[in-house]
């Protein structure tokens, strides 16, 4: 995955049982199906 910004690559990271994509500018980016799918389960 690659961020949409600055086309370097996102690294995975697991927070909590949610994989997030982190990119060495500081960029946190979440797939929005996994969002919405937290956002039904609060």
């Amino acid at each position: 995955m690659l961020c949409p910004r600055t086309n370097t690559s996102l690294e995975p990271l697991l927070i909590g049982g949610i994989t997030v994509f982190t990119s060495a500018q500081g960029g946190v980016f979440l797939i929005t199906a996994k969002f919405l799918s937290l956002a039904r389960h609060s």
